[in-house]
């Protein structure tokens, strides 16, 4: 009679699939073994992180990716231990890639960056301007302009009565990455008439 062997799901066969009993009740073929399929490994995407429900890689394993906060996950977000028709190991998806995401949003005055992650909510900058000097004989408005001001917020230079506006930019707004524009290399000066 003859034997024919097979693995289960998950499994090679390492040797013959078959052996026959021989009349002096010897096989014509050892037994074979059964050895787990398993999958190479599976790197965690660079700012972000994989976890897999079993640590070694074998058949049927499957592997979640994360990425970290102000990251988006480019790719799909999870990924299995299969087996080919040779009986390799093989995942069902590549590891995808964690991408810097940023978007600025204008409101109420102010620039903010929102580094979005769906898992931990957002982180929130406020750009700001240093203070601006307000001239001799002269005002800046709004008056927040001589403290702090937020990116968006114009500022004018104004001079008192019997003076007049020289040397200088007469308005200049805070920008969104901080910074005046036009620039403002020195004060501008109110003369008298």
């Amino acid at each position: 009679s003859t034997c024919t062997f097979s693995c289960d799901n998950g499994y090679n066969l390492v040797g013959d699939a078959d052996s026959t009993c021989r009349d002096d009740g010897s096989w014509t073929r050892p037994a074979p073994t059964c050895d787990v399929v398993y999958c190479s490994a599976l790197n965690a995407p660079s700012s972000g992180r994989t976890t897999c429900d079993q640590n070694d890689r074998r058949y049927g394993t499957t592997c979640q990716f994360q990425c970290n906060l102000g990251y988006q996950l480019v790719g799909n977000d999870t990924s299995s231990c299969d087996r080919d028709s040779r009986n390799s190991g093989f995942w069902t998806s590549p590891a995808p890639s964690c991408e810097s995401i940023s978007i600025f949003v204008r409101d109420y005055n102010t620039v903010c960056t929102f580094y979005l992650n769906s898992t931990f909510g957002c982180l929130v900058s406020v750009f700001r301007c240093s203070p601006l000097s307000k001239p001799s004989h002269g005002t800046i408005t709004p008056t927040s302009c001589t403290v702090q001001s937020v990116a968006e917020t114009q500022c004018t230079y104004h001079c008192l009565p019997g003076f007049e506006l020289q040397n200088g930019i007469k308005a200049t707004e805070c920008n969104a990455t901080g910074h005046w524009s036009p620039g403002v290399s020195s004060t501008p000066t109110c003369r008298g008439t």
